[in-house]
């Protein structure tokens, strides 16, 4: 995505509809799973401006990755800290780093260019265990031109 989508992104992901219902329906899928224990350390592969993170419980340790350096710096602006700036096809993390992984709209960009090894990456740093929540659109008609 270009500077100004993130801006737009940054702006509104507080509380338009969409942000507001995605991050409700993760987090009642990992409050299920996680209803007897607590988060953990928990990657958003794909932060974006951060949003996700800022909303985890206070059981999590969370862990942003960006390939953009301009969500990144919304992220700061934020006031998140614990960021890379990483590919999801090279997550930067040794095997085993994390209890949770949520990548939400992310793997199908054309930024991506291989969704398999996204996806191995997820695998490769969770925890025995962990779980991997990893969003998309179910249709082609729900992408837009930054797709």
């Amino acid at each position: 995505m270009d500077k100004a989508q993130y801006a737009i992104m940054y702006r509104i992901e507080d509380t338009h509809w969409w942000y507001a219902g995605m991050r409700s329906i993760t987090d009642a899928l990992l409050r299920t799973c996680r209803a007897d224990r607590r988060w953990g350390d928990v990657l958003d592969a794909g932060c974006g401006t951060g949003g996700t993170l800022c909303r985890l419980p206070e059981s999590a340790r969370g862990v942003g990755i960006d390939f953009s350096p301009d969500a990144l710096e919304l992220c700061r602006e934020r006031g998140l800290t614990r960021l890379a700036r990483a590919s999801v096809e090279h997550v930067p993390f040794a095997d085993s780093s994390f209890d949770i992984v949520v990548s939400s709209d992310v793997i199908y960009h054309a930024g991506v260019s291989d969704d398999v090894a996204a996806l191995r990456e997820f695998c490769r740093v969770l925890r025995p265990g962990g779980i991997a929540v990893v969003r998309i659109p179910a249709y082609d008609w729900l992408r837009s031109a930054h797709d």
